[in-house]
């Protein structure tokens, strides 16, 4: 995830480097056991714990499912989310009927019918959600933040004070993961206070113009983007994707 970010903006020969050394790195065991192949007696031969793992793998599938879930209900509201999983419902239910002997048509029919139910249902019931992002109104912190704009980031830095910018969603799971494991930590957060670091954040979970901006301005595809502003800087230095409390509480003390 984090080449592909990098190498979005990045001229045609560089993009088509890195699938080229993606796909080489893919395929790179299959090239092995071609040219040795004694090293096929160290693969697992098959049986029935074949069966046991591809059933085990279906677990994490449902952690995603249920993670994604609440993305959802944070997006749109816990109908939409009941709705989203009142549809699921309807599509595994289809699949079920049609292996019951009834056949392919059977199921199409099945899933048509859990369609014209769910859909009218579910664009009756889903809320419009207010574009969030960078309007300062709608936006309340748990830890001290402010909304982003390039405004506030201007004014901050105009007061002398150093500016940490999240480009954030909550449907972004290393974004999460930074906030758990750094950002919301309190020796981070300590650091910040007394650096008295202006920590904005810039909500992309509603798709927001403002950001997309921003985004496209650093060559980056998407969220995670975290940038650091020292004081009196006019350019930010954008960080890398995964975060570390020692990388950051080493920028806001240096």
């Amino acid at each position: 995830g984090a080449a592909l970010g990098a190498v979005i903006g990045q001229p045609a020969p560089a993009v088509i480097a890195v699938f080229l050394a993606m796909g080489f790195g893919m395929a790179l065991p299959f090239l092995i056991l071609s040219f040795v192949p004694g090293l096929h007696r160290l693969l697992p031969k098959p049986g029935k714990w074949m069966d046991i793992l591809k059933q085990a793998f279906a677990f994490p599938m449902f952690l995603t499912a249920a993670w994604l879930l609440s993305v959802v209900a944070g997006l749109a509201g816990a109908g939409a989310a009941g709705w989203t999983l009142a549809g699921a419902t309807a599509l595994v239910f289809a699949v079920w009927l049609g292996r019951q002997g009834g056949g392919i048509r059977k199921g199409v029919a099945a899933l048509a019918l859990a369609g014209a139910f769910v859909y009218p249902a579910m664009q009756a019931n889903v809320p419009t959600a207010p574009v969030s992002g960078s309007s300062e109104a709608a936006f309340t912190g748990s830890y001290g933040e402010a909304a982003w704009s390039p405004e506030t980031v201007q004014a901050m830095l105009a007061e002398g004070r150093p500016v940490f910018v999240d480009f954030t969603a909550s449907w972004c799971a290393s974004c999460q993961v930074n906030k758990l494991t750094t950002l919301k930590t309190r020796k981070v957060q300590d650091a910040f206070k007394q650096a008295n670091v202006a920590f904005l954040v810039a909500d992309f979970t509603q798709k927001d113009p403002m950001i997309s901006e921003e985004l496209k301005l650093r060559a980056r595809a998407g969220v995670p983007m975290y940038l650091w502003y020292p004081a009196g800087a006019s350019e930010p230095e954008i960080l890398p994707e995964i975060l570390t409390q020692e990388l950051v509480i080493g920028l806001v003390e240096g």
